[in-house]
């Protein structure tokens, strides 16, 4: 009994590890977003925050070599890294440029919804009654909160942006699934990151200077999310 549950413990222990290292480092990105924000626009920091994440990731595929992905594989990164990592967070940062954090990461967490619908229309997966209660009861706990930041929820504001970012994370989700069959997780997650690092490289350079002059606590904040959330929080 004591060998076997010896045997059987690393296992359950890794996966619960890397849920809390995800959910934590997460958490923590979205006051260190609104911290950088003071002093950087929301498209450089993004640019800077993953030129930043996507060096560990390139050292990680140079060390390991991994082998390479089919061509299609790889238009299948490419598109993550545009959606899950770019989109997603100039979206996010622009948002929370009117939005709280507090309200932001409630807002962005309507991801696991949309995922939910994306499975019920596209792999025909079954959504029970008390499925479709707990949806519209979170989107409407959504609705309230979004109505209490400046602009409300209407087109283009920071909550509709917010969501948006949410809306783009779903589907980087459930596109990359069908990689990990094919990939490990790390050598997917490292190329995506780096393919939404490379998106942004036309707004490094914006980014570069702000942070060169930011004072010394808004450039901890960005390597904060660099290397917590961007980097950990993905591998994770």
């Amino acid at each position: 009994m004591t060998a076997s549950a010896t045997t059987t413990s690393p296992p359950l222990l890794l996966p619960s590890l890397a849920v809390a290292g995800t959910v934590l480092s997460w958490a923590a990105s979205f006051p260190a977003i609104g911290y950088a924000l003071r002093e950087i626009e929301p498209l450089p920091l993004a640019a800077t925050r993953f030129a930043l994440a996507s060096l560990l990731p390139l050292a990680w595929l140079a060390w390991n070599r991994p082998p390479s992905m089919s061509a299609k594989d790889y238009g299948i990164v490419a598109i993550c890294g545009v959606l899950g990592i770019a989109t997603y967070n100039v979206l996010l940062n622009s948002g929370q440029t009117t939005v709280s954090a507090g309200a932001a990461s409630f807002i962005v967490n309507t991801q696991p919804l949309f995922m939910a619908g994306l499975a019920v229309v596209f792999l025909k997966e079954a959504f029970t009654r008390w499925s479709w209660i707990g949806t519209m009861l979170a989107l409407g706990g959504v609705a309230i909160i979004a109505a209490g930041q400046r602009g409300g929820f209407s087109f283009g504001t920071g909550a509709s942006l917010i969501l948006g970012a949410a809306f783009c994370a779903a589907v980087f989700s459930v596109l990359q699934r069908q990689l990990f069959a094919r990939s490990s997780p790390l050598h997917v997650t490292a190329c995506v990151l780096i393919a939404g690092a490379i998106a942004m490289l036309p707004w490094l350079a914006t980014g570069a200077a702000p942070l060169g002059a930011a004072s010394p606590d808004t450039i901890a904040a960005v390597v904060f999310l660099a290397v917590v959330p961007a980097a950990i929080g993905q591998i994770c």
